[in-house]
Formats: C-alpha cells, sequence, structure tokens
C-alpha cells in the first residue's frame, strides 16, 4: 500500500478553501444586514488566512518530500551530509578498510 502524500489533500483544501472568498464576497455585495455583514467579513478573514497558511504548509512539505519520501532508504546526502559509511577496525589487522 502505498502511503498517503500530504501535500495532495492540502492541495485540495486549498481548492475548497479559494472558492469560498467568493461566495463571501457575493454576500457583502448584496448589501448591508446588521451582525449578517460583520460575520461576513470575519469569515472571508478567517478564509484569507486559512488559505495563506495552507500555502505554506504545501511550501514547507515539498522539501520533506523530496528528501524522505523520494528517497525513503536514507542513502541521498540531505542537507550537506555525505552518504552512510561504515567503518571497521580491527587490532590484530595492520589496516583499516572504509566500506562506501
Amino acid at each position: 500500500m502505498a502511503d498517503k502524500n500530504p501535500i495532495d489533500d492540502l492541495q485540495k483544501a486549498r481548492e475548497t478553501l479559494v472558492k469560498m472568498p467568493g461566495n463571501i464576497a457575493t454576500a457583502l455585495a448584496a448589501g448591508y444586514a446588521r451582525g449578517k455583514t460583520e460575520d461576513a467579513i470575519e469569515q472571508f478573514s478567517e478564509v484569507q488566512a486559512a488559505i495563506k497558511a495552507t500555502d505554506k504548509a504545501i511550501k514547507d512539505e515539498e522539501p520533506i518530500k523530496r528528501s524522505f519520501v523520494d528517497d525513503p532508504q536514507g542513502t541521498r546526502p540531505v542537507m550537506g551530509r555525505s552518504l552512510p559509511t561504515r567503518c571497521s577496525f580491527s587490532w590484530d589487522a595492520p589496516s583499516v578498510s572504509l566500506i562506501m
């Protein structure tokens, strides 16, 4: 079973959120109605903040996906680290072997 990609879920959530301000703007354009207009303005601000947060989450997930999902064995260098190495040493043997 393949792991679910969190970026797909975030992008779907963003698509849904992007449609919401248009509906709220339509309600605002209908004219002032005490209580309803203030609620619509608050909802509009909350949706805009949610879109911004979703964009940031998508941006933050992309490097994680590239470094871990694409390289599940962890053998590719990440953030300047070199490939994993094994070193063996024996006091009995005159040499040290380094296996890469």
